[in-house]
């Protein structure tokens, strides 16, 4: 079974259970490692940004989106902010539940600038 449908079955068992908020921190903190903000899943989700936007340029005839739609955003907005750091004018992040904090905002926004800082000449 691919780990994508082992996830979807536990997070689906999670939802039935009461406190299924903080049980799936827990889950997510101690199991699975997606709480922390770690370099691989930054640049990951920073490859996905890149691929949604090369689709775009592929069937568009803008380079750039004037408005974008995250669905799933998660603890960290990356793909919002690569959207508004490529020059989308509006975009629209989703999720079922809340799961981003100004401190993980903040983390987040951290990483671009280290990321920027390595990039830059």
């Amino acid at each position: 079974m691919k780990k994508w449908k082992q996830k979807a079955i536990v997070q689906k068992v999670i939802s039935y259970l009461p406190l299924s908020h903080k049980i799936n921190y827990i889950f997510q903190k101690y199991v699975t490692k997606g709480v922390n903000l770690s370099d691989d899943y930054f640049y990951d989700k920073l490859g996905h940004a890149k691929d949604h936007i090369k689709s775009f340029q592929k069937y568009a005839d803008e380079s750039i989106p004037s408005s974008c739609l995250e669905i799933g955003t998660g603890w960290y907005p990356i793909v919002p902010i690569s959207f508004f750091l490529v020059g989308a004018d509006k975009i629209y992040s989703v999720d079922i539940s809340f799961l981003t904090s100004k401190e993980r905002l903040q983390i987040t926004l951290q990483m671009f600038v280290e990321c920027d800082d390595v990039l830059a000449p």
